[in-house]
């Protein structure tokens, strides 16, 4: 039967073209995920965990106890080499700018540890020079004035550095700046107390005469001597770093083959009806091969080699595509310079063999049932009538299973929803999801009929009403086939509008918890004064409200120092939405600020400002940590303003990108908090995720397209004699063509209207789910969305059976006869 299948394959190439691209964009997803993973660790191993490329050993300690061991790992046998990486947040000055939250690391003083690469200039040759990232804000010669981070007051003497060197930036995966210099720099930028980022990284190099594991025992036994110290080979440490970065890669991974699933679903659908129509179409051939030998399995066998053949090309196929894309996304990111993890490709053997296997068996499962339907039909029966492509049955079992799943499913949708549990409504929506699916075969038909008969009823005073009436007919007359083509529609759809309903019901309703948690609309804050013109600009910006200055000064509560902000209490209610500002008895602080001193709200604690002591309330500091500028004191010019805006959410991007710019010439530094901001985050991050997944959806949606095509290619196969006899007893070129498009027009339109009804459904669900039920407004549904993806859906059905239309109009009647 090898034989045989391969001849199928050669004689009817082109009706396979459907089932291969299906089969190809699913192994595709597969293969992309996998090798994208892979090289974006990859990518992470070679920037982040650079530093441990010429590592032999790494020694993780407490910072207060890093240059003490470093003297003595210096003193093990072996050891050639030591590097304290020493590093912290710094504040930078360079003429009228300062620059916060730059990163400054201590520089090997030993060139076998020194991991960066020099791209203009030298090496630090003093102590007060330093090197930067080339492309940074930061240039060769450039005199810069570094105070610690946290001491935002100007009471401390800054160290000046002057920048001798730009190097390849190794960190791509992060925004913030970096210098590095020599340790006697880094340690005179000191803030008073120890500030120092985590612990402090050791790194050792070994002589080349020693055996390493010998000195890796002595390094350990003085790790544990160390409290909180550990010990692991360079390898192990730049294993640790890159998993600390590429935690996220891999949930975006499993994210990534969820949809993988998704489209390999779809792809089934389409596999399946192909054969389905296929082994119709050579009843009588499959009956003349019993009839001169071949046994039923050897039928059965014959269908099966088909779909490895075609599995095996297919996944090749995608394969090939696949990682073709990740490489060439590769490519794009290392001449653009990009910042994105995507700079060493990477191509782990299960990114073939995982992708290859799976569309293979998809392949042959999806073939199982038209395989064992292929043999049904008694080689007589198939001589001497036409087979029906559609077995007939009671679904006895779809319809029984699909009840079950219905109750189940419902009765944990509606608990999920009552105990905001995301998980629960999840499997409850999932669960009547499938059960639709399952029905599908039982629902979709009678509504594909009742479209088609409503169409024809419409048209049937019309010059098109006998075309109606056949497209009518025909639209309804493969029941199986007809609910598997939509079924693959309706899970793309479906999906595509649960995640637009859901991004929008979830946007419009955390709106306004936002606003209540954060009684201030936005907040500027800045490491340097804002000057006077500054502040009136601020206030007179079209779309604020009210603004108020603030001042950054610093406490101690019960012993412990805080930063926090002085206000005007007067004047801070003017701007604030809800709460109250605090009086001159009472410090609101933020819920970090009271983990840190240890206190609560409505306890009395011992205050110290300004070196006098009063006992005051602490209160819950929703906008954060502040207080009456008359109880805690504060410096005359402001560091920061608390912005009121006219209208909070959507509508105060423009203000707020206003403000931005206005505040970004005067101070670079500054950062912006607040409700607004918080909003503003939300959207981008809803609006960044809605993208993604209609992309990633878009994948199956576009194999449920190919999959309404391939019905009308096969359906024009199955029904050549029928459209010839048409045109022979009087129906048009041009009325052939439109009963073809009128039947996937319906078939899509129907897919589209169930699949935007369901998701919508289960969008609602899901929001309310996440915000509660009650905080859920039917008005914010995106309505216009909706309506866009019923028509966008019809006419893509619409397109997707042109060239079988137009195929069918090739073949000559009398031949077709």
């Amino acid at each position: 039967m090898r034989g045989v299948a391969l001849a199928q394959l050669r004689a009817h190439k082109g009706r396979y073209v459907a089932s291969v691209l299906a089969v190809a964009i699913g192994v595709a997803f597969v293969a992309a995920t996998l090798t994208l993973t892979a090289t974006s660790t990859e990518s992470v191993r070679a920037s982040v965990a650079a530093q441990f490329s010429t590592t032999d050993a790494a020694v993780s300690v407490p910072s207060e106890f890093a240059d003490q061991t470093g003297e003595q790992l210096a003193n093990v046998s072996g050891v050639q080499a030591v590097a304290v990486d020493r590093n912290r947040l710094v504040s930078v000055t360079s003429g009228t700018k300062t620059y916060s939250q730059v990163e400054l690391t201590a520089l090997a003083d030993d060139e076998q540890l020194r991991w960066q690469k020099l791209t203009v200039g030298v090496f630090p040759q003093g102590d007060r020079q330093a090197l930067a990232y080339a492309g940074s804000n930061f240039a060769v010669g450039q005199r810069l004035f570094v105070r610690p981070d946290v001491d935002t007051a100007t009471d401390r003497t800054a160290v000046e550095i002057t920048v001798v060197g730009l190097v390849e930036r190794g960190d791509a995966t992060s925004g913030v700046p970096q210098l590095f210099a020599p340790g006697a720099a880094v340690s005179a930028v000191d803030s008073g107390r120890s500030d120092d980022r985590d612990d402090v990284v050791i790194r050792l190099a070994f002589a080349g005469d020693t055996d390493p594991a010998s000195v890796m025992t002595a390094v350990d036994d003085v790790a544990s001597t160390v409290p909180g110290a550990e010990a692991m080979s360079g390898e192990a440490a730049a294993d640790r770093v890159v998993q600390q970065f590429t935690g996220g890669s891999v949930i975006l991974a499993s994210v990534l083959l969820v949809f993988a699933a998704i489209t390999a679903m779809v792809s089934c659908l389409v596999i399946a009806n192909t054969f389905a129509v296929l082994i119709t179409s050579r009843t009588r051939e499959l009956a003349l091969l019993r009839c001169i030998g071949a046994d039923a399995s050897q039928v059965r066998s014959g269908v099966r080699m088909e779909a490895l053949l075609l599995g095996v090309v297919a996944s090749v196929a995608g394969v090939v595509l696949g990682i073709g894309g990740v490489a060439l996304a590769t490519w794009v990111t290392r001449m653009t310079g990009a910042e994105l993890p995507l700079t060493h490709l990477a191509i782990p053997f299960t990114a073939v063999l995982v992708p290859v296997v799976l569309g293979v068996v998809m392949t042959l499962l999806a073939a199982t049932v038209p395989a064992r339907l292929a043999t049904r039909v008694s080689p007589l029966a198939a001589f001497t009538t036409v087979a029906s492509s559609e077995p007939r049955g009671r679904n006895i079992f779809r319809i029984t299973a699909a009840t079950v799943l219905v109750l189940f499913g419902t009765t944990v949708l509606i608990w999920g929803i009552g105990q905001k549990s995301v998980p629960a409504a999840a499997l409850g929506g999932g669960a009547t999801f499938l059960a639709i699916m399952l029905s599908g075969v039982v629902l979709v038909p009678p509504i594909v009929r009742a479209a088609g008969s409503a169409a024809a009823l419409l048209l049937r005073r019309t010059a098109a009403g006998p075309v109606a009436e056949l497209t009518g007919a025909n639209a309804g007359r493969a029941p199986r086939r007809t609910a598997a083509t939509a079924s693959a529609l309706i899970i793309g759809i479906t999906l595509t509008t649960m995640m637009v309903v859901g991004a929008q019901v979830v946007r419009s309703s955390v709106s306004t918890l936002i606003s209540d948690m954060h009684p201030v609309d936005l907040i500027v804050s800045s490491g340097t004064p804002l000057s006077a013109p500054l502040v009136e600009s601020i206030r007179t910006t079209e779309g604020v409200a009210a603004a108020v200055p603030l001042t950054r000064t610093k406490i101690d509560v019960n012993g412990v120092a805080l930063n926090i902000a002085a206000v005007d209490s007067s004047s801070l209610s003017a701007v604030m939405r809800s709460g109250s500002a605090p009086t001159a008895d009472e410090i609101a602080l933020a819920s970090e600020d009271q983990a840190l001193a240890g206190v609560q709200g409505g306890e009395r604690v011992t205050v110290l400002a300004g070196g006098i002591t009063k006992t005051m309330t602490v209160v819950e500091g929703e906008a954060g940590s502040f207080a009456d500028r008359a109880s805690v004191g504060g410096a005359p010019v402001p560091t920061g303003m608390a912005v009121r805006l006219s209208s909070f959410g959507t509508g105060s991007a423009d203000t707020v990108t206003t403000l931005r710019d206005l505040v970004a010439a005067s101070s670079p530094d500054a950062t912006f908090s607040g409700g607004v901001e918080t909003q503003q985050q939300l959207d981008d991050i809803l609006t960044l995720l809605l993208r993604i997944v209609l992309a990633l959806l878009g994948v199956a949606v576009v194999v449920a397209l190919i999959g309404v095509g391939n019905t009308m290619a096969l359906s024009v196969i199955d029904r050549r004699r029928e459209n010839a006899l048409l045109r022979v007893i009087g129906l048009s070129s041009r009325g052939v063509r439109a009963m073809l498009l009128g039947e996937a027009t319906i078939i899509a339109a129907v897919a589209s209207v169930a699949g935007v009804a369901l998701g919508t459904t289960y969008g609602v669900a899901g929001a309310a789910a996440i915000v509660g039920a009650d905080r859920v407004s039917i008005p914010d549904l995106p309505w216009v969305e909706m309506v866009v993806i019923v028509v966008v859906g019809g006419l893509a059905g619409l397109l997707s059976a042109a060239l079988p239309a137009r195929r069918a109009l090739r073949a000559d009647p009398a031949a077709a006869l």
